[in-house]
């Protein structure tokens, strides 16, 4: 038996956050093998893992900066270098609250927030990247995204639901809501920015009604988006992105390479309406998933 089709996947395993310093047909393999072994909730906590990780590093690097920053604010300047510019509102009321990088728990903190949403009626599923850990590659993640249309009067019931642990602007949550567009809140004690997507045209409405359960002692149980709505999705955030997001296209020819049973006609008849089909086509080669049309 000869060796697996591997595409580029040599070079690609060579960037992003975990390297593979044995790129050999072999090692590609078993890695990828590795992969599809796990349980979208093992993905989910080792992603959470990496974050903490990531974090600590980063953590460290601020405070090189600036060796007289307070804790809030080395956490601050952390947040604004992943997010830009954050609400001058946004403070924590203790800065002990603010405590230890080993507290960052992404997959119960999605879990908290999906009860919440469930709490004020909101029909949801996690998407962007945790998602795409949840059946690719686990990564570092820099924030929590979540489909779903939240309406004005579900936004009391889904802001005491959230409690203090949570910062959010209600007039941006209101205007979000009057207009359909991303509203955006923070869990205060990791400053970590959380987004409310509305659903708009395909493949997004789809990916709402495709959604599938994800249960486990890390994630608790998550909504979460299909494997061919998260190889969709990162195939858009690569072609929108303003410099070529190397970490997207990885993700993406993990994901491939971890579900080589997704839903082909699905994924073909997604990319092609929304105008990747030449980029899917791409991407299989580079992964070696091969299929679709």
């Amino acid at each position: 038996m000869g060796e697996p089709n591997l595409g580029l996947l040599a070079t690609i395993l060579q960037t992003g956050f975990f390297q593979l310093e044995d790129v050999s047909p072999a090692s590609i393999a078993a890695y990828v093998r590795t992969l599809q072994a796990l349980s979208p909730d093992q993905r989910i906590q080792a992603a959470s893992q990496h974050t903490r990780e990531a974090i600590r590093h980063a953590f460290k690097q601020v405070k090189m900066l600036g060796e007289d920053l307070p804790p809030y604010g080395a956490w601050r300047a952390l947040a604004e270098a992943r997010y830009g510019t954050l609400p001058h509102a946004l403070q924590v009321r203790d800065p002990e609250y603010v405590t230890t990088i080993a507290g960052v728990d992404l997959a119960r903190m999605a879990s908290a927030v999906g009860f919440a949403l469930e709490a004020a009626g909101v029909r949801w599923c996690l998407s962007g990247a945790l998602a795409r850990c949840a059946f690719g590659e686990p990564r570092p993640i820099a924030d929590l995204e979540f489909l779903g249309v939240v309406e004005k009067p579900a936004l009391p019931v889904l802001l005491k639901q959230l409690g203090e642990a949570f910062w959010a602007n209600p007039a941006q949550l209101e205007e979000a809501a009057d207009k359909r567009e991303t509203a955006v809140l923070y869990h205060l004690a990791t400053l970590t920015q959380i987004r409310f997507v509305p659903p708009g045209a395909e493949p997004q409405a789809s990916a709402l009604s495709r959604r599938v359960r994800v249960e486990g002692s890390a994630c608790g149980r998550l909504w979460v988006q299909a494997p061919e709505d998260s190889v969709l999705q990162g195939l858009l955030a690569w072609r929108d992105a303003d410099e070529g997001e190397e970490i997207h296209w990885r993700d993406v020819a993990l994901l491939l390479a971890a579900q080589p049973a997704m839903d082909a006609g699905y994924l073909d008849a997604s990319a092609q309406a929304s105008d990747v089909a030449e980029t899917l086509r791409e991407a299989r080669t580079q992964s070696g998933a091969g299929g679709g049309a």
